[in-house]
């Protein structure tokens, strides 16, 4: 999929993005038992910045489907505590939601796993674990889209 113009993410979307969900980060690592998808044994090496960035590069999404993914993230916030420790999987949860959500033409979970550097089982336990966490409602309404689309570019 080719990115328009007017539909391209920049480095500004991204970096304002990244400072919205490091806000959300609680410091306590302690692992919430019913998420444990989510958690890893220790907190990756690579930044929150670096992996949205490279998540953003290699999975080539639009504009809207960005949007979406953010709206969930802000949806898992209310179902557990983001830490060092699940930050990364919570996105990559979010991503694999809104790409499946929004697009038609997809990569295969292989593809993915690899931009999130985890193997193909840690990934479809994600995928299955983060849409149990939104209930399984995907479903975003025109003016959610339109609050988040506003935080996210600054129009």
């Amino acid at each position: 999929m080719s990115l328009s113009e007017t539909n391209s993410l920049s480095i500004n979307n991204v970096l304002e993005s990244v400072s919205i969900i490091s806000s959300m980060i609680c410091y306590d690592n302690t692992p919430d038992c019913r998420f444990g998808a989510f958690y890893a044994s220790r907190a990756p090496r690579i930044s929150i910045k670096d992996f949205v960035e490279r998540i953003l590069t290699y999975s080539k999404i639009d504009k809207a489907t960005f949007i979406i993914m953010m709206v969930y993230l802000d949806r898992a916030k209310d179902q557990l505590e983001f830490t060092y420790l699940n930050i990364h999987r919570l996105i990559l949860g979010s991503l694999i939601a809104a790409i499946k959500y929004c697009n038609d033409d997809l990569y295969p979970n292989t593809y993915y796993a690899r931009i999130g550097g985890i193997n193909l089982e840690e990934l479809n336990l994600i995928e299955i674990n983060f849409c149990a966490l939104l209930g399984f409602d995907f479903y975003v309404d025109r003016e959610t889209y339109d609050k988040y689309e506003e935080v996210c570019y600054r129009k």
